[in-house]
């Protein structure tokens, strides 16, 4: 989304290692939910560049006053669009919340190559990964699915501690989508939605011996973001469970 605040964007190469500076000016209260949704995505691998994902963000320091929301993160492996997803949060929060002042994405000036913020508006959404290490089914119109649900099936029996782990995955999933991260422009939003009543209303619960399943309602937003979905997966089945497949419908 073009943005309606001032934005500064110096942003070096974010597939390695290098550190990103984040300042927003305005309501904190508003900003920091968002920033902290954020940084649980890219701690996920929602937003990873390889596979088996090996993303990493790590927060340097972290400021906060009335008025302003003050990060320093160290970030590797992480895709450019991520950023886009962030800012298209805040341009949500700043239309439906309170209003932001400013916003400062930037790299230290020996990083290499810099991205401004014309070429981070026209970086492409996050993409999941080529080869994923279970079988993925998805119905064909995603996007026009206001109601997904989701199947995670594991190679072997899942019990109450996968539910709670992918339960709380799947929240912060749910929070970057209905809080505007995947969408295109400020009209596509659904004004009678609730955020905050839109996560609270999530289901997550098991469905078998070895399947999770989680219901979210008000979806709104990019096909690409279950590209986010799949690629946080494709890190449960590397740290906490091998998956078998995910279907999403």
């Amino acid at each position: 989304m073009n943005p309606s605040f001032p934005i500064t964007v110096n942003l070096a190469d974010l597939t390695r290692d290098c550190e990103v500076t984040f300042e927003a000016v305005g309501d904190a209260a508003s900003v920091v939910t968002l920033v902290e949704a954020f940084e649980t995505a890219v701690q996920a691998g929602m937003f990873s560049s390889r596979m088996p994902p090996g993303v990493m963000l790590n927060v340097l320091s972290a400021d906060v006053s009335d008025t302003k929301v003050r990060r320093s993160w160290r970030l590797s492996g992480v895709q450019p669009g991520a950023f886009c997803i962030l800012l298209n949060m805040l341009e949500m929060a700043h239309h439906v919340v309170a209003p932001l002042e400013s916003v400062l994405l930037a790299s230290p000036p020996d990083r290499g190559q810099r991205m401004s913020l014309t070429e981070l508006l026209q970086t492409p959404f996050p993409t999941r990964a080529d080869k994923l290490p279970f079988n993925l089914t998805a119905e064909m119109d995603l996007e026009g699915s206001r109601e997904p649900v989701i199947r995670v099936e594991f190679q072997q029996e899942a019990g109450d501690s996968e539910c709670a782990a992918l339960d709380n995955l799947f929240a912060v999933w749910d929070r970057v989508v209905i809080n505007g991260g995947y969408l295109r422009t400020m009209d596509d939003r659904d004004e009678e939605v609730d955020p905050e009543e839109a996560v609270s209303s999530r289901q997550t619960y098991l469905a078998g011996a070895n399947v999770v399943e989680h219901l979210f309602y008000e979806f709104i937003g990019a096909a690409e973001a279950y590209d986010a979905l799949v690629n946080m997966v494709a890190a449960v089945h590397y740290t906490l469970s091998p998956v078998a497949s995910l279907e999403i419908g």
